[in-house]
């Protein structure tokens, strides 16, 4: 159950530097 938690933890910081990068660079799709 602590791993599920990490990785939605995880998952959730990768998802808003994604989000960054697209919002920074949408040119690079």
């Amino acid at each position: 159950v602590r791993t599920v938690k990490v990785e939605k933890r995880i998952n959730e910081i990768v998802n808003r530097l994604n989000k960054t990068k697209v919002e920074r660079k949408p040119d690079l799709k």
